[in-house]
């Protein structure tokens, strides 16, 4: 199955529980691969970037499905929208945070879109909540570094 979504979740400002951008990936095949950090490996798989402050705050999990399960994971994500019945060529519309930035392509369908319809944001926040462990490692990460950063001020 080529059927595949890749969700970027910008979280608000002020959330201590999940500090960095996340990012989820949900393959055809029933593989679903979670990210988060401050790492640039994140936003660029062939990031050579080693000498980065940040380049170790990677944190990330994966789980598999069989294709029944994931195939109920692809018809949430469509129910809710994420396939627009009237798609625009270019996405202008101005979004606040929590938001998701949504690339996919099911049923030949192609998916560029920014979000922060609430559906479609809770949809991925519960998706999210499989990978619970390495939210808390990444916020326990992000936690250390402020209060470091608070006690060398």
């Amino acid at each position: 199955n080529l059927d595949w979504i890749e969700i970027v979740y910008f979280p608000a400002p002020d959330n201590a529980a999940i500090p960095f951008p996340c990012h989820l990936s949900i393959y055809g095949s029933g593989e679903i691969v979670f990210r988060t950090g401050r790492s640039p490996r994140l936003s660029n798989s062939f990031s050579d970037a080693v000498e980065d402050p940040h380049w170790n705050e990677y944190f990330a999990d994966r789980m598999h499905l069989n294709r029944d399960e994931i195939r109920e994971v692809y018809q949430v994500f469509v129910d809710e929208g994420i396939v627009p019945k009237y798609p625009a060529r270019v996405n202008k519309q101005q979004v606040a945070r929590p938001y998701i930035r949504v690339a996919a392509n099911i049923s030949g369908e192609s998916v560029r879109m920014a979000t922060d319809n609430k559906y479609l944001v809770g949809v991925t926040e519960e998706a999210m909540e499989n990978f619970e462990g390495t939210l808390q490692t990444a916020a326990r990460a992000a936690a250390r570094e402020r209060s470091a950063h608070n006690e060398a001020e």
